[in-house]
């Protein structure tokens, strides 16, 4: 059971970093006890995350001064670059306007191995490759529809959400 734990990283739905620190601090403390990839390696995703996700000009910005977006942001940079197997997400961007979510949905999927994220914002469900839901307490594989209650239509390259 150890070596999955070691494998694994989590962004939970409700952030708890510590106020007064800076996510530089975060970061340098997070490259010390990881176990997925080493402190350099760790270091350097974490700069060309927060880069990706427009925060680093918040690297020496106590949390307690940044918004719920952007310390969401900094999590999702602080995660990510633990290079860890599976990352596990509880609705990664809540607190973020479209296009952030986007980035933030399109840089999981593009740079963990694997990933299982909870959402119960529809906008990125076009980024999803596949789509569970709890039905009379068992979890099944679903469609975008039967997920959410959502159809997705593509139109003039862009998703228009009708509900269903």
């Amino acid at each position: 059971m150890q070596a999955y734990r070691d494998e694994t990283s989590f962004i939970p739905q409700e952030l708890n970093l510590p106020p007064y620190a800076t996510p530089r601090d975060i970061a340098h403390h997070i490259s010390k006890i990881n176990r997925c990839t080493t402190r350099h390696n760790y270091m350097l995703k974490f700069m060309q995350y927060v880069k990706i996700l427009g925060v680093e000009n918040l690297l020496d910005t106590r949390i307690v001064k940044l918004s719920s977006g952007e310390k969401e942001r900094i999590a999702v940079s602080t995660v990510l670059a633990r290079g860890c197997k599976l990352l596990l997400a509880d609705e990664p961007g809540k607190h973020l306007d479209p296009l952030n979510l986007f980035r933030v949905i399109e840089l999981i999927k593009h740079e963990a191995d694997y990933a299982l994220i909870t959402l119960h914002n529809p906008l990125p469900l076009a980024l999803c490759d596949r789509f569970y839901t709890l039905v009379e307490g068992v979890f099944r594989e679903t469609t975008p529809k039967e997920a959410l209650g959502l159809e997705l239509y593509p139109e003039d390259n862009c998703l228009r959400t009708c509900l269903g």
